[in-house]
């Protein structure tokens, strides 16, 4: 079974940053929109939110 579709205030929850600044990484394509609904409301898929929320956090362990 494939994991639902997932809101953008949820993806902002996920990796720590604002929904406005969830829409400007979806428009310069470095986060993918799964779907744009009828209403104009993204949907993200989770694995793919997941992966993002991983690298940022090795990348943050990398840091000095």
């Amino acid at each position: 079974m494939q994991n639902p579709l997932i809101s953008t205030g949820i993806v902002a929850r996920r990796l720590g940053i604002s929904e406005n600044r969830v829409r400007q990484l979806a428009h310069s394509g470095l986060i993918h929109v799964a779907l744009v609904t009828a209403a104009g409301e993204r949907l993200y898929d989770p694995a793919h939110v997941e992966r993002i929320a991983i690298e940022r956090a090795q990348r943050q362990r990398k840091r000095p």
